[in-house]
């Protein structure tokens, strides 16, 4: 029987195996994650007690705030030692919030632009249909002017012949 005066030991091994139970998460699937084999998992549920490193790395890998379950390592959040991830997660939101705010109005920039787009194009045709039934006025013209030459000059050269 312990006194009141001795502390329970935590085991980490057994603390850990059961966050990674209640979560759903497989061993392969940490391992994965962690770049480690899944019986590195299985050994450190056997451990006592795990080194802050891989207790960091593991909570950064789950994406979890693990100080509830190893208060140890909150000395460590309180120093802003532990990696980003256990953040503020207000600030997250915020840059979430702002990334969905500069996607929309690149989308909205972009419809803008193919709207001008599509408008310039419609100008591009009218000009075009513009320059050939100018072209048209032009060849005709041409045509006109070659005619009353070739008939001056028949003129002329009749009327020298009399």
């Amino acid at each position: 029987m312990k006194n009141a005066n001795e502390e329970t030991v935590q085991h980490d091994g057994i603390t850990l195996g059961r966050i990674l139970e209640e979560n759903g998460i497989k061993h392969a699937v940490l391992g994965r994650k962690l770049g480690h084999h899944p019986n590195t998992i299985t050994n450190w549920k056997k451990s006592a007690r795990l080194s802050t490193q891989v207790l960091l790395e593991v909570s950064e890998a789950l994406k979890m705030d693990l100080t509830p379950h190893f208060p140890r390592l909150k000395e460590i959040v309180k120093n802003n030692k532990l990696y980003p991830m256990i953040g503020d997660a207000e600030q997250v939101l915020l840059e979430v919030r702002d990334l969905s705010n500069k996607y929309e109005r690149t989308v909205k920039q972009i419809a803008d632009k193919d709207m001008e787009i599509k408008y310039l194009k419609e100008n591009i045709t009218h000009i075009k249909e513009k320059i050939e039934s100018k072209d048209e006025i032009i060849e005709l013209l041409k045509q006109e002017i070659a005619r009353k030459t070739k008939s001056t000059l028949h003129n002329s050269f009749t009327k020298k012949s009399k």
